[in-house]
């Protein structure tokens, strides 16, 4: 097993007692992206979102939404470079997803915001049946309670979706059918792995694509914090476009799975 660097686990623990203290380690927008400020109405408040898309507009790009590990302050480094670099409309939803928010109202939300961002894609130059998901943290939960339900009850169909570093120990699945692929990004270090785990070989028995991808020696928190660990955000989001490219913008990666040579 790797081991964490000493000054990424001194950081780390400086950043959770004083939370501004890794601001300078949160990364800005990508160059030649917009940035638009969006919400609508929910019964449990309004829901608030940022739009990045690539200042060169071109039709039929792909439509992301992406469902961050901490909300309103959450870092625009990773939406915005999906959208620069897949050339996607990116969904970035900030609230109210707040972990201490009644489970029944987050998920309402997330419905909520994949539901409406889908029927605004074309606005952004976007196919909202192009349509992908991720989740990080206590966003990637939401998403493996969310998906589920999405599915019986005929939600949008999602074609990928991108877990990074699930911290729940979420129940087994019964009946993966009809899921989306899916990518799961951990660290070997993350508390709920064994269930992640799982879940992904659940994925795989429904038939459903699924990988798995650890990258030894990382701390939580590599998209939250990108410049804590460079090299493993920047090959942690070239395997994110990947996925996402294989399985939105490329016509044979919908019917045909490629070989998973994600780097």
């Amino acid at each position: 097993m790797a081991r964490i660097p000493i000054k990424v686990r001194l950081l780390s623990a400086l950043g959770a007692l004083s939370p501004g203290f890794l601001a300078g380690f949160r990364g800005g927008i990508a160059r030649d992206v917009d940035v638009d400020e969006r919400s609508f109405p929910q019964p449990g408040g309004a829901v608030r979102m940022r739009v990045y898309t690539p200042k060169e507009y071109q039709p039929g790009r792909p439509l992301v939404v992406v469902f961050p590990a901490d909300g309103a302050s959450a870092s625009p480094w990773l939406p915005s470079r999906i959208a620069a670099r897949l050339n996607a409309a990116v969904v970035h939803v900030l609230e109210p997803l707040s972990p201490s928010l009644p489970p029944e109202q987050r998920l309402a939300t997330a419905a909520a915001a994949i539901t409406w961002s889908k029927g605004h894609a074309a606005g952004w130059g976007a196919a909202g049946d192009h349509l992908g998901v991720i989740g990080d943290g206590p966003g990637a939960d939401l998403l493996n309670a969310l998906m589920p339900r999405n599915v019986a009850e005929r939600g949008p169909f999602v074609m990928r979706q991108v877990l990074v570093s699930p911290t729940d120990d979420v129940a087994p699945l019964d009946d993966a059918s009809g899921f989306p692929g899916t990518l799961v990004l951990v660290s070997e270090h993350d508390q709920a792995l064994d269930a992640t785990t799982g879940r992904v070989d659940a994925l795989k028995r429904a038939g459903v694509p699924a990988r798995i991808v650890e990258y030894p020696g990382a701390a939580n928190g590599w998209f939250r914090y990108p410049g804590l660990q460079p090299a493993i955000s920047e090959r942690a989001l070239d395997d994110t476009v990947q996925f996402l490219r294989r399985g939105l913008r490329e016509e044979d990666a919908f019917t045909v799975i490629p070989a998973w040579d994600l780097h």
